[in-house]
């Protein structure tokens, strides 16, 4: 029986602390490298986008459309909204990251919640699952107490 004067056995509370950071990471490491997979893919993509509507728009090729100032003006809102998924999918590597190191768990969180989200995500096809997998990983209590 333990009296409330003993001195606690630091050396168990310590490998006991290690064990859950090293199963939480275990659990969390697919999850993670999934979901910077999936928004590096969607940052590649969105880089590509730019470029082809940065030489759209500098080559004169948009002046073969019928109405090229409305045309202009789709291709400017797209980079403007490309530019919202391109910063989610940053945010999105940098949470996959931070998931490894069992850091900031509430934005490696919501970084996964937002990539389910079909128009903020990067690849929604991919992103839809994988989101809900870092989710219900994340959800699970021996995982959100491993984070630091």
């Amino acid at each position: 029986m333990l009296h409330p004067y003993d001195i606690p056995n630091l050396g168990a509370i310590r490998e006991q602390h290690q064990q859950l950071k090293a199963s939480a990471q275990a659990a969390l490491r697919s999850p993670a490298i999934a979901m910077i997979v999936v928004a590096g893919a969607g940052a590649a993509c969105q880089i590509l986008a730019w470029g082809i509507d940065v030489l759209l728009l500098s080559t004169g090729a948009i002046e073969q459309f019928d109405n090229p100032a409305v045309k202009r003006m789709q291709i400017l809102v797209r980079m403007f909204l490309g530019l919202i998924v391109l910063a989610n999918c940053v945010f999105s590597i940098w949470a996959g990251v931070q998931m490894q190191r069992l850091q900031q768990h509430q934005l490696c969180w919501l970084a996964a919640v937002l990539l389910c989200i079909p128009a903020l995500g990067p690849c929604v096809c991919l992103g839809i699952p994988f989101g809900i997998w870092a989710i219900t990983v994340l959800n699970r209590s021996e995982v959100a107490e491993a984070f630091d």
